[in-house]
């Protein structure tokens, strides 16, 4: 990103993206916390009650991009929140309101023509005899360098095999009629991105070696391929921004799974892997399935109830990890809870 100059006007949405960058920078302070210290910050500052009081879906949203306006004073307080000085504070509330000013029809932001002095507008204002002509401002998010990245993106990545590698072993142990061994999967590949989790999935494959011997690793690709749906799915196509959606994201992938397995079943397993979908693949061709709509049945039985159990436990990691994970682009819905 660039500076706001007559050349190059940043847009609401390179604020949103800027503000991303920079509570990473921080620390990731959650929603709440910043919530909490701009009502706060403000109630010091001479404001009322409920006039400082900000909720934390407010915050939120003023890290989405796509939206036709944005408050220049709550994107002041933001960074303020966030630990920032005056000067740049004041510099964002100028990106901002350059920003706003940039889209065509747009109306006055609230805080452009409001007459209640909020916390940024008081702190933030020079001596009148100081004042000097708005310039563009200079200051820029700092993206998070991949020193910073490397720790939690490690640890999570780590994890995320170690749960896999469980949960694979337990099935095989106890004998449950579920796989268990795409938690992780599901928990990397929505935290970090689609391919992170295909990485995980891979490593968990040939992990689960010593476990499941050598027949974890022709389903390798179910594993991936689940990874790329609950990725993309989550992130670019917004299907975890309700419990509906969600769910809804966990009965593809687990149908998207089966489809992938049932060639691998039939062709190097001969239709039958020892796990517990067996028993109701031989009840379905003793009552006249053929082999492969009864390894399909079966597969899908299990991977549906696998899936969902693992997906909501997936769910449960990424409420735990918001705090020290940057956030997926889109709403979620975990990310406004943190």
């Amino acid at each position: 990103m660039q500076p706001a100059t007559p050349e190059h006007a940043e847009t609401l949405d390179d604020i949103a993206r800027a503000l991303v960058q920079y509570r990473a920078h921080g620390g990731l302070v959650s929603y709440a916390e910043i919530a909490a210290r701009i009502s706060a910050y403000r109630q010091e500052s001479g404001a009322a009650a409920h006039q400082a009081s900000v909720a934390k879906t407010t915050v939120y949203d003023a890290f989405r991009t796509g939206r036709a306006r944005i408050d220049p004073d709550l994107i002041a307080d933001i960074v303020r929140a966030l630990g920032a000085d005056d000067e740049t504070t004041q510099a964002w509330r100028t990106r901002a309101v350059n920003a706003h000013r940039s889209v065509p029809g747009a109306a006055p932001a609230a805080s452009e023509t409001a007459t209640v002095p909020t916390a940024s507008a008081v702190a933030a204002a020079p001596p009148a005899t100081k004042a000097k002509p708005s310039a563009p401002p200079t200051f820029i998010a700092p993206v998070l360098s991949f020193r910073q990245m490397l720790l939690p993106v490690a640890t999570l990545m780590t994890a995320a095999i170690m749960i896999n590698v469980i949960g694979a072993g337990a099935v095989t142990f106890l004998r449950l009629p579920l796989y268990l061994d795409m938690i992780g999967t599901a928990w990397a590949a929505i935290a970090l991105g689609p391919w992170y989790g295909a990485a995980v999935g891979i490593l968990s494959n040939v992990a689960s070696i010593g476990v499941n011997s050598h027949d974890a690793i022709p389903f390798v690709l179910v594993n991936v391929v689940g990874a790329l749906v609950w990725g993309y799915g989550a992130r670019s196509f917004g299907m975890a921004r309700s419990l509906r959606r969600y769910l809804s994201l966990n009965v593809i992938v687990a149908i998207v799974c089966t489809l992938v397995a049932l060639p691998i079943i039939l062709v190097l397993f001969g239709g039958m892997t020892g796990h517990e979908a067996d028993g109701i693949t031989d009840s379905l061709r003793s009552i006249g399935a053929p082999q492969p709509l009864a390894v399909f049945v079966s597969d899908l039985l299990i991977s549906l109830t696998d899936k969902v159990f693992s997906g909501f436990l997936a769910l449960g990691l990424l409420i735990s990890s918001a705090s020290w994970v940057p956030q997926p682009p889109t709403p979620t819905i975990w990310s406004i809870r943190d």
